[in-house]
């Protein structure tokens, strides 16, 4: 198991964060080769006080922090708590994300959703981020998900590299940790090892129910899954329209479509369009990206060649049908649950058929994980008033 997305994110905003100077001049702060930026002596990174600054001012996170006392219970959930440390991570990646992307100060008081104010929809966001992410830890419990010795051992050796990495940047574990809670919101270390625990627990969990990358899916779900969205899957012979006069980009498809016609009903004829495919068609970007064929969606591909393919059966042959990119003809294959959609490899995402299929189970199991935590809010959290926790200070600057 792999904590390194979380990590990697977790770094890469701790960093961001340190480079944001707001109202300070960077001419005469160096960037090293990697884009850090250092004091004069070139040791530790710049002062992060005022990393969250944005224009002429910067909201006070610091302060923010200690509105509470960190185990201040926010709220109880069955076995589960959240305490205002825990709270203050959602609070703090909300806030801050609307503070670098439109700037401040934040009109609390906005109209925002229809008789809701911008406060209390930030504030019902951030809690509704707190309770997805502690519903994973209520799945595991549901299922009974142990960690084992060597899932511990992975996770204390990521966690143990994460903390060897960031050492290159500041100089002790106090600087880490202090630019962890102003750069990220995490009050300490603890706070922060927990939400890597929680990260790491999804990837179990997910595991636990579907295998790795799905494999554990059997094949009759996966079915419905691809007839639910209406997915098919079709290999294709193009011969491309051309402006050359001695063309016949039709003549060379109905002669194609003779010697296919002439192996229909074989026991090899798919293998066989597979490799007069490769040989013959004119399609190459298809081929590169998706050489045992498409699998699609009806609006990945232009009208006809979704029509046909529609109503072809499994294993049936079309006659040649023209579209706007030429000749094209078709066999309708069994879906291939290792592919991944022509649709969302444009988007140049790789998740395959059994991944979607495993996600979307996993969202809706995530969902009922949720409504089960039934929340009950204690009166400090029902004390919240962003507007006088989260204060904007604005500055004057000459540049």
């Amino acid at each position: 198991m792999n904590i390194r997305k979380i990590i990697a994110l977790i770094l890469c905003l701790v960093l961001l964060s340190i480079t944001t100077l707001g109202c300070n001049s960077t001419d005469d702060i160096p960037d090293d080769d990697n884009g850090y930026s250092y004091d004069d002596n070139g040791q530790n990174p710049v002062d992060s006080s005022n990393a969250h600054e944005h224009g002429h001012g910067y909201m006070d996170f610091a302060a923010a922090i200690t509105a509470f006392p960190p185990d201040t219970l926010m709220l109880t959930a069955g076995d589960f708590t959240l305490t205002w440390a825990e709270l203050f991570v959602f609070l703090f990646r909300t806030i801050s994300t609307l503070v670098h992307s439109y700037g401040g100060p934040l009109d609390w008081s906005e109209p925002f959703d229809l008789d809701k104010t911008l406060e209390e929809v930030i504030l019902e966001f951030s809690t509704d981020e707190a309770l997805n992410f502690m519903a994973f830890r209520n799945g595991a419990n549901l299922i009974n998900l142990q960690l084992s010795d060597e899932d511990l051992n992975a996770f204390n050796e990521e966690v143990k590299e994460f903390y060897e990495e960031f050492s290159e940047i500041y100089s002790d574990k106090d600087a880490m940790e202090e630019s962890l809670r102003e750069n990220a919101g995490f009050y300490n270390f603890a706070v922060f090892e927990e939400f890597l625990m929680t990260d790491f627990l999804i990837g179990l969990l997910f595991e636990e129910l579907y295998g790795e990358n799905g494999d554990s899916i059997p094949d009759d779900e996966l079915n419905e899954f691809a007839s639910e969205y209406d997915f098919m899957m079709a290999m294709h012979i193009l011969r491309l329209k051309s402006d050359d006069p001695d063309a016949d980009p039709l003549g060379e498809a109905e002669d194609i479509l003779a010697q296919l016609k002439a192996k229909v009903g074989s026991d090899d004829f798919t293998e066989y369009f597979h490799d007069l495919m490769h040989e013959m068609s004119e399609d190459t970007g298809g081929l590169m990206s998706y050489p045992n064929g498409y699998l699609f969606l009806h609006e990945d591909m232009v009208p006809e060649f979704s029509d046909t393919t529609a109503e072809l059966k499994i294993g049936e042959l079309s006659g040649i049908v023209e579209t706007v990119y030429g000749y094209h003809i078709i066999l309708r294959i069994p879906i291939d649950f290792d592919a991944v959609p022509s649709g969302l490899s444009r988007e140049g995402r790789h998740q395959t058929l059994r991944q979607l299929a495993a996600y979307e189970d996993f969202d809706f199991r995530h969902n009922e994980w949720v409504e089960l935590l039934n929340a009950v809010f204690t009166p400090e959290y029902n004390s919240i008033t962003l507007s006088e926790i989260f204060v904007w200070h604005d500055e004057d600057c000459d540049h």
